[in-house]
């Protein structure tokens, strides 16, 4: 606003100026009265039209900017004012106030030079100059409030875009969040399903070893016949039963049990050949007796086999697959297994599938106190482990 008046003051001193110029020396008095009420008229007239644009602040109205063309025709101070009514007219495309505006400044245009010249008796300009004149200054305003428009429509534009990015974005975090959430809750319920199944596997295994126990225990209690050969024996069994028992006990309480009935058939290295078939090469070390191996361990063993190779089936069916064992008293139980990747599939991902049944086996070696990995190596899929002996 402060702009606006300073600029206003300046067209009204220059057309005051302009005025003089093309009067007499000295101009006669009826020129000198009019020349003062019309700068006077122009100074009120331009002082509402500031006001008008002042109380409409930054909105567009239609009476307002009707109101400041009409001011135009008699104030020169309201020239500046009108410009801003033109240029905001023009960026928000109010293309039928402009052209409304125009026509009016026009109008007033060829009005005010008629009100000037007849007021103080000078020939007049050709209307048809005044209004060539009038139509080329609005082009001024015209094109900087279009270009403004633009600018502001392509800076809302990437506002809106830039809102649809992050829209999107926080979208698919959610999204990650809650397949991640899903993940770790089918992981959880994998290692659940594996430690209840660790569970029922080893009941039958601790009430075998605690059976052994109480017969023993009830043949040297009601045998007072026994010798002390036949004594030792009993007792060594119930020592070696309680041992084995305390052993399973210790491994069970690591799991959780589901209350579901462990009937289950037991399932240990001793039947490893059961998994051997065509395409599955089985390498156990000259030393390694899978007889030798306790019941714990060779049960956990022989799942860790059981899944691998039921993945390699799986994700690379008709690949060779090789499995290696070794171990001893001490040293632990070492597993390998070695499957060439099917054709046609990364070997990146190859094998993994939804990571469940390698989940499973991860959890049993280390609820066995051992550790299990999976991954490639070149263009095979290799699973490890390693098991406390």
């Amino acid at each position: 606003m402060a702009i606006c008046g300073v600029l206003g003051l300046g067209l009204f001193v220059l057309t005051a100026g302009i005025t003089l110029e093309l009067l007499p020396d000295p101009p006669r008095p009826e020129q000198d009265l009019a020349l003062g009420a019309l700068l006077v008229l122009d100074l009120a007239v331009g002082t509402m039209a500031l006001v008008v644009l002042a109380a409409v602040g930054r909105r567009t109205r239609v009476w307002a900017a009707v109101l400041i063309a009409i001011t135009t025709s008699v104030s020169a101070l309201a020239v500046p004012a009108l410009v801003v009514v033109l240029v905001r007219a023009a960026a928000s495309r109010a293309y039928r106030l402009l052209a409304l505006v125009g026509a009016m400044v026009v109008v007033a245009a060829v009005v005010s030079d008629w009100i000037w010249s007849t007021a103080l008796r000078l020939p007049p300009q050709p209307w048809w100059q005044v209004a060539g004149l009038a139509v080329i200054l609005l082009c001024v305003p015209v094109l900087i409030g279009v270009a403004r428009g633009r600018r502001d429509a392509e800076v809302t534009a990437l506002a809106e875009a830039a809102a649809a990015a992050q829209r999107e974005h926080a979208a698919l975090v959610r999204q990650r969040e809650a397949e991640e959430r899903e993940h770790e809750a089918r992981l959880a319920r994998t290692r659940e399903a594996e430690r209840t199944r660790i569970a029922r596997e080893m009941h039958d295994s601790l009430a075998h070893h605690l059976s052994l126990v109480a017969v023993h225990a009830g043949v040297l209690e009601y045998r007072a016949d026994l010798g002390p050969e036949a004594t030792r024996e009993a007792a060594a069994t119930v020592g070696s039963a309680a041992r084995s028992a305390n052993a399973e006990l210790r491994e069970i309480l690591g799991v959780l049990r589901s209350g579901q009935d462990a009937a289950a058939p037991q399932s240990d290295l001793g039947r490893l050949g059961e998994l051997i078939t065509d395409g599955v090469t089985l390498l156990p070390a000259e030393e390694f007796m899978v007889g030798d191996v306790p019941a714990g361990t060779s049960r956990h063993a022989y799942r860790i086999v059981q899944e691998a190779l039921t993945n390699a089936r799986k994700h690379a069916p008709g690949q060779p697959v090789m499995v290696r064992l070794s171990g001893a008293p001490s040293a632990g139980v070492s597993i390998e297994i070695r499957n060439q990747v099917a054709a046609g599939e990364s070997p990146g991902v190859a094998g993994l599938g939804s990571g469940l049944g390698l989940a499973g086996m991860a959890e049993r070696a280390r609820l066995a106190g051992g550790w299990c990995r999976a991954g490639t190596e070149g263009q095979e899929f290799v699973v490890t482990a390693w098991l406390p002996w």
